[in-house]
């Protein structure tokens, strides 16, 4: 069998990096969303279980035949050294030395046999199982940046919907004579939200523009919203046109 090459290897390395990261980022703003927002100081707290996962879906990445999403694209697979059939404990401790990559990078690049620490642990290795797809490469990379972009941009417009300070701008509108008589009754608001929600230690700002969609016609609304610890939302600045 041939030993992978180094650009290989990396090129693998970078799609499943992305693929991972595509997967559990959005999971991890739309789990943590509201800790994030009304407890800013949380963030340390939140994001070493968060780092555990990744770690963890990383030992994992190459459990099917030795090879995961990006080795498969690029046509390689980890292999035993003696060619016998490799096993799940193998595949999963070349894995965890991962968080220190660089070191491992540096070993590749400088060893005679160019093995990383956890191969050498494992007694594996990487080699050539196929010729490399571009195409799919391509189409893995722009579907993974696709779904990556659209599931960020409808997550957080979502959670922003489900927020107090939007549900508060909503209702402002909804009791807004001004809005009634230039959109009639409202049927309903536009998709994406254009503004910004902050806050800080119980102190929170928002300012919204919003889409109305009534029986007349169409307008938007400028709303700005403040809170203070332990108070709701209010509206301290509307403005519709």
């Amino acid at each position: 069998m041939n030993k992978a090459t180094f650009d290989k290897r990396v090129v693998a390395f970078i799609i499943d990096h992305i693929i991972i990261c595509v997967l559990l980022i959005p999971l991890f703003i739309f789990s943590t969303w509201n800790d994030l927002t009304q407890n800013p100081e949380k963030m340390l707290s939140l994001i070493w279980p968060f780092v555990l996962i990744i770690f963890f879906v990383y030992c994992m990445r190459d459990l099917f035949g030795g090879a995961s999403i990006g080795k498969r694209a690029v046509g390689i697979a980890v292999k035993t050294l003696t060619e016998t059939e490799i096993t799940a404990f193998q595949l999963i401790i070349r894995q965890l030395l991962t968080f220190i990559w660089p070191i491992e990078v540096l070993v590749i690049l400088e060893s005679k046999d160019k093995r990383k620490i956890g191969d050498r642990i494992a007694k594996t290795d990487v080699y050539e199982v196929a010729k490399a797809k571009t195409l799919p490469i391509v189409i893995i990379g722009v579907s993974t940046l696709a779904v990556f972009a659209l599931s960020l941009v409808f997550g957080v417009t979502s959670l922003l919907k489900s927020d107090d300070s939007y549900k508060t701008a909503i209702a402002y509108i909804e009791s807004s004579e001004q809005v009634k008589n230039i959109v009639g009754e409202i049927t309903g608001y536009g998709f994406f939200i254009q503004g910004d929600m902050n806050v800080t230690n119980g102190y929170g700002r928002a300012d919204y523009r919003i889409k109305i969609i009534g029986e007349k016609g169409t307008a938007y609304a400028q709303v700005k919203v403040t809170k203070e610890p332990d108070k709701e939302w209010v509206v301290f600045k509307f403005d519709v046109t």
